[in-house]
């Protein structure tokens, strides 16, 4: 799958492989969650919905983590 995922992204023109320790397969992650960046007023807009991603999935995590102790027994 990573080898399909790096042919399909040689096909979109992106500079985050650029970054140190961004790969084809995270780069293409991150394309797919933020979509079409120009819905983003400013880089602020887009700093703002990374973080609101990053405090959700914290937060599921944690709940996850939370609930599979079975502390309701």
């Amino acid at each position: 799958m990573d080898k399909e995922i790096a042919k399909l992204m040689k096909g979109i023109t992106q500079t985050l492989t650029s970054v140190k320790g961004i790969g084809d397969v995270y780069a293409a992650g991150l394309i797919a969650e933020i979509g079409d960046i120009k819905r983003f007023k400013d880089h602020h807009g887009l700093a703002k919905y990374i973080f609101m991603l990053i405090f959700l999935l914290a937060n599921l995590f944690l709940f996850h983590s939370l609930t599979s102790l079975n502390l309701h027994k």
